[in-house]
């Protein structure tokens, strides 16, 4: 009893799985991401959902006071968004800037602020941006800006490269003998 049963299981799978063959299968894509945010093809790792634009244009000159429009746009709405403008160094004197408020989705926030430095180099604007959704949940975000004031160097310097293909670092070293 059990073995023509065991044939006729045998006979009926093959039959499907020859049915099968040479019809069209449907396209198999893959699926979204889930974590994340996507706008377009531009992946956003998992963060408050804030998008920041600026109009910086790359270059500053040391003394001179130069307005940023920093630009905070929400994807969507929120009960509570915090942002918080700071500088790196010392040298470049920012104007802090501490926004607390409701904000709703594809509206931007904008803060003007006006950083100065005093010379030449490679500075850094922070921030910082923290929001609330309506049920409570926080999500965190940090950006930073780089402020080039001058002619400071974009990239460090190439060091040399021995034949056999092995970076040579150069470094100060002061010998003393006793």
């Amino acid at each position: 009893m059990i073995k023509p049963l065991c044939k006729l299981l045998a006979v009926g799978g093959l039959a499907f799985a020859i049915a099968g063959c040479g019809q069209n299968q449907p396209e198999i894509k893959a699926s979204e991401p889930v974590s994340g945010m996507r706008q377009g093809s531009d992946y956003q790792k998992p963060g408050a959902p804030v998008r920041l634009a600026h109009n910086y244009g790359g270059k500053s000159q040391a003394g001179v006071a130069e307005l940023i429009t920093l630009s905070f746009t929400p994807e969507y709405d929120l009960s509570n968004v915090t942002i918080d403008v700071k500088s790196s160094s010392e040298s470049l004197q920012v104007d802090s800037v501490a926004y607390s408020a409701a904000a709703k989705g594809g509206e931007a926030i904008d803060i003007p602020t006006t950083v100065v430095a005093g010379q030449d180099g490679r500075y850094y604007l922070n921030m910082s941006v923290v929001t609330t959704t309506s049920g409570g949940q926080k999500s965190s975000r940090s950006y930073s800006l780089a402020i080039v004031v001058g002619d400071a160097p974009l990239k460090k310097p190439d060091n040399p490269v021995t034949a056999d293909g092995e970076t040579i670092r150069i470094i100060p070293a002061e010998e003393k003998i006793r």
